[in-house]
């Protein structure tokens, strides 16, 4: 594997037989590493997963609550751009060339080619999207990762995909967060109704035509076991689930919350600085927000998750003299971030 991917000067073509987003990202990462020499192509599709761009914040990119219960993977990339779903309905690219000759638009039209030559009469608007149709629907969306001396471009492509999860997902109404980093457009969406071997096929055929005059190109189809035989893919697979890399890579944000109790009104402000609890300040036309605030400090540092909140409850529920107020407060604000 690892001769095949050092040796090669001419272009190249990769498909991956692997399902896995962590294992098909780090693959393409390690391409891009490593195989300096010429122009590559790589295709692959990544079971029902999220995936967000390296400045991304998935607690207003991500419905977080429905994809857990659905039990849907959240994958941070190395690109930036806005969050995708991904699933084997769709089908993705990678084209990585040297950085001179790094185009995004010949990219892209290169994939509009495959696409008239399969009968899609898709066209590029201004942002890059590839849309189609009489409504104008976007198919695919890309972004770009550019190096000393190498750049990729990456996209999707809605063949057949579950177009009710994917706005499912993709849809957040966390409006009280305030944060900085890249946050996604939402655009109209639809498939394409192709298949993945056919897509593949026509991109491959016009991907030798325009870098290799028509010649034919090697294609290399890489199974999971290929991939993961890579040392340095199996180093990266684990840093990009570590929780530092998938959520901590999140940019600082603040949220601001509000409710009436019975017993009273209170505001609660929170920073989370690398996806943890940073700072929390609570206000109330009560005589327990010292209270509160005391409590809150002991989550300074925890995962800014709702099972970090439960999982700190369950040891003040026991205490003698524990205030009703102050559990109802944190159930409270477990489901509230």
């Amino acid at each position: 594997m690892k001769s095949v991917i050092h040796s090669w000067k001419t272009p190249i073509v990769f498909i991956s037989e692997s399902h896995s987003p962590f294992v098909n990202l780090s693959f393409e990462d390690y391409l891009f590493r490593n195989h300096v020499s010429t122009v590559l192509l790589l295709l692959y599709r990544n079971d029902r997963s999220i995936i967000i761009g390296r400045n991304q914040n998935p607690w207003i990119e991500v419905d977080l609550k429905y994809m857990n219960e659905r039990k849907i993977t959240l994958v941070r990339r190395q690109s930036g751009g806005g969050a995708v779903f991904h699933d084997l309905g769709n089908t993705n690219y990678c084209l990585m060339t040297s950085r001179l000759s790094f185009d995004r638009k010949k990219t892209l039209q290169m994939v509009v080619d495959a696409l008239h030559l399969a009968g899609r009469f898709v066209s590029m608007n201004k942002r890059y999207d590839l849309v189609f149709g009489s409504d104008m629907l976007k198919v695919s969306g890309s972004a770009f990762k550019i190096s000393k001396d190498r750049a990729y471009q990456h996209g999707t492509m809605l063949l057949n995909t579950d177009l009710t999860s994917l706005k499912s997902l993709l849809t957040n109404l966390n409006l009280s967060i305030d944060a900085k980093g890249v946050q996604s457009i939402s655009s109209a969406v639809g498939n394409l109704g192709l298949s993945h071997e056919d897509f593949c096929r026509h991109l491959c055929s016009i991907f030798q035509d325009k870098y290799n005059s028509g010649k034919p190109i090697p294609i290399h189809r890489v199974s999971y076991e290929d991939i993961c035989s890579i040392d340095s893919v199996q180093d990266r697979i684990l840093e990009m689930k570590h929780w530092s890399w998938v959520y901590g890579q999140t940019p600082e944000f603040t949220n601001r919350l509000a409710h009436t109790f019975t017993w009273g009104c209170v505001n609660v402000y929170i920073v989370c600085r690398r996806g943890l609890f940073f700072h929390i300040q609570v206000e109330s036309n009560t005589e327990l927000p010292f209270v509160f605030e005391e409590i809150c400090h002991e989550l300074i540092g925890r995962r800014y998750v709702a099972d970090e909140i439960y999982s700190f409850l369950y040891t003040i529920e026991t205490s003698p003299g524990i205030k009703k107020e102050l559990i109802q407060f944190l159930e409270w604000l477990a489901v509230s971030i």
